[in-house]
């Protein structure tokens, strides 16, 4: 069973491991088989849970560009808001816990 936490169920992407994700004491989730296909989001780092990306993820001191990027990045609901995004994020929001938000990371 694969649990974590999202602060919407609409932009979360969860995988099978031991750490439980938790950010800003959003909704407790819990997914049922072949909802989502377990993969690694690429995190920052352990708790930090900005998404990699080559084209850069936020941090307080400017975007920094990583080697790789995340398979969550501009995934989201097509219907749902990416209006708070930054430009560099798209049009449609990543499934981290930042999808729509000033600190969404950018789409390569």
């Amino acid at each position: 069973m694969r649990t974590g936490m999202c602060e919407r169920p609409d932009q979360c992407h969860l995988f099978d491991g031991a750490e439980e994700i938790r950010h800003n004491g959003g909704l407790k989730i819990t997914f049922g088989s072949g909802i989502v296909t377990p993969k690694n989001p690429l995190f920052v780092a352990t708790g930090d849970f900005h998404l990699k990306s080559k084209s850069g993820h936020f941090m307080p001191t400017g975007r920094v560009k990583d080697t790789v990027s995340s398979p969550a990045l501009a995934k989201a609901n097509p219907a749902g808001a990416s209006n708070l995004d930054p430009a560099c994020a798209g049009v449609r929001s990543e499934l981290g816990a930042y999808g729509n938000s000033p600190e969404a990371s950018c789409v390569p």
